[in-house]
């Protein structure tokens, strides 16, 4: 696990072997939804700690799902974005392959996990901290598809910059429709 994680951090620093290493890596796809459901299920965890009911709270659909539904626009925004790239742009690489490579660029959410940590000590109240580690990391998942999308998917940068275009509008979108179906008109993406 921790030969993953430093993989995930060479991601994030656009280390472009480490990139075609994971790519190409059959175990990849395991790890990748590993470390996708890492800051969900901590977040979670942590979460229902600053709750007197405790890990009841986690059954919550205003604690649950706010938690749950990010992670899950990723990933379908992770293949829409290889979807777009294979489709208008002849990419070759496959949806698994871009999956494990953004996948593992996910390990900078972890970093979600502070506020709630933070909040445990009472320091903070840790909604409004918690939503910029998760626009920040979402962003610099970005940040490597774009690098992704350029050296290994050999697009151009205008193409690159569409693909991102229909990740970012595939990330709010489904945000937008699961957060309807289910928690209803009190989930926004943002706090």
């Amino acid at each position: 696990m921790i030969n993953e994680i430093k993989d995930g951090v060479k991601i994030l620093k656009f280390d472009k072997p480490t990139m075609a290493a994971v790519a190409a890596r059959s175990g990849a796809k395991k790890w990748g939804f590993i470390m996708l459901a890492v800051p969900p299920v901590l977040n979670l965890l942590l979460s229902s700690m600053l709750f007197p009911s405790g890990f009841g709270s986690i059954a919550s659909r205003f604690i649950f799902w706010p938690m749950v539904i990010p992670s899950l626009a990723i990933v379908g925004a992770i293949f829409a974005m290889s979807y777009a790239a294979e489709r208008m742009f002849e990419s070759k690489h496959g949806h698994w392959a871009f999956f494990k490579v953004l996948a593992y660029s996910s390990v900078f959410l972890w970093l979600s996990a502070i506020p709630f940590l933070l909040a445990l000590t009472g320091l903070i109240e840790p909604t409004g901290l918690f939503d910029l580690v998760w626009t920040v990391g979402v962003v610099w998942m970005f940040a490597v598809a774009y690098h992704l999308f350029l050296e290994w998917g050999k697009l151009s940068q205008q193409n690159a910059v569409i693909v991102l275009v229909v990740g970012v509008m595939a990330y709010m979108v489904f945000q937008f429709i699961l957060g309807r179906i289910l928690i209803g008109s009190y989930y926004r993406m943002m706090y």
